[in-house]
């Protein structure tokens, strides 16, 4: 059995978009590139997984993403509560926190999500992806956000920084 299990739907293009030099928003743009029409896991697909989950697996929690083309949540469709959202702010200033005017189109979503009542946890980049060779110094914009998200009750951040070239925050 998997009781308190988290089940991830990832959005559905690989193996067309996967591979070097696709991460990020990269790969939702080369879908768009290449003609196609949508991209990412929606809501709506997500609620018929969950439904199905719970009926055999009451704990368990499915996971879909807020993230470039399903950042904004949707009007008609609620997702279940045993949908776990995580927000993934994308394209904000991640030099600074998300509750900073500059990123008030991210944070305003965030706020959305959060009045469903979800779950809600975070992904972020802690990297310049255009310019790996170069520090990120984003130390106090980090400590905002991880404040920021823990009074707003986020379960889980995960913070994805640089890990290619010998100057990356992640290179050991």
């Amino acid at each position: 059995s998997w009781p308190n299990r988290i089940l991830n739907v990832h959005p559905a293009l690989i193996p067309s978009f996967c591979g070097k030099g696709f991460y990020g928003l990269r790969v939702h743009e080369a879908a768009l590139e290449r003609g196609v029409k949508v991209t990412g896991a929606t809501v709506h697909f997500v609620n018929e997984v969950a439904d199905a989950v719970a009926k055999e697996f009451p704990k368990v929690t499915v996971e879909t993403l807020a993230y470039s083309f399903t950042i904004n949540p949707p009007k008609t469709v609620v997702p279940r509560k045993n949908v776990l959202i995580r927000f993934c702010p994308g394209k904000s200033d991640n030099s600074r926190p998300i509750a900073h005017a500059a990123n008030d189109s991210k944070g305003n979503l965030f706020r959305v999500w959060k009045k469903y009542g979800n779950p809600l946890a975070v992904w972020t980049y802690e990297t310049d992806f255009k310019r790996f060779y170069l520090p990120f110094p984003n130390w106090q914009g980090l400590t905002q956000d991880l404040r920021f998200y823990a009074e707003q009750g986020v379960v889980d951040v995960f913070q994805q920084g640089s890990y290619a070239g010998p100057a990356a925050d992640l290179s050991d």
